[in-house]
């Protein structure tokens, strides 16, 4: 008989194919979710591993899907990149770039620690001074209490949570 080879191009490949690091950003300390990585596209018959601060494996490899990757979210602040390993052949491959993940820490001014700073810090503050105030409090006597009195709230007492989403309830 005749035999019939079939050419594929993954088992000749040295080395998997290099795909972008996605993700990662700066999130609030206490904030438990973290922050998502990934990856932008994989394939099929690699491994995938993530990589903190050069040295430390990050859970288990995640076999390829031919199809963006999830690595979840992570919560340890450090830098993210992933190594590519080819389960037909020894080849292996760093990802193009990496994800950072920064805790900034919580907002000296949210005093109830709740994640948000609102009236209800401000007037704990105010009692904490002698102050008994349950109203909502406008600090820029514009007449309301919108977010520019949460600024100014803010300014007063130097505090940010450098680039991250700050929400306002009242």
């Amino acid at each position: 008989g005749q035999l019939l080879a079939f050419y594929n191009p993954d088992t000749f490949n040295a080395t998997p194919l290099t795909f972008n690091v996605t993700g990662g950003g700066a999130y609030c300390a206490g904030d438990t979710l973290g922050v998502t990585i990934g990856l932008s596209n994989s394939q099929t018959g690699v491994t995938y591993q993530l990589i903190k601060n050069d040295s430390i494996n990050v859970g288990a490899a995640v076999a390829g899907k031919g199809s963006p990757l999830s690595f979840g979210n992570q919560t340890e602040a450090g830098t993210y990149k992933v190594l590519a390993a080819s389960t037909i052949n020894s080849g292996t491959t760093v990802m193009t770039g990496s994800a950072t993940i920064t805790i900034n820490p919580l907002l000296p001014a949210d005093f109830n620690q709740d994640g948000y700073v609102s009236n209800s810090d401000l007037t704990m503050l105010l009692v904490q001074y002698g102050t008994n105030c349950t109203c909502n409090i406008d600090l820029t006597q514009d007449g309301k209490v919108t977010i520019a009195d949460l600024n100014k709230f803010l300014e007063a007492f130097g505090t940010s949570c450098n680039g991250a989403l700050l929400s306002f309830r009242k």
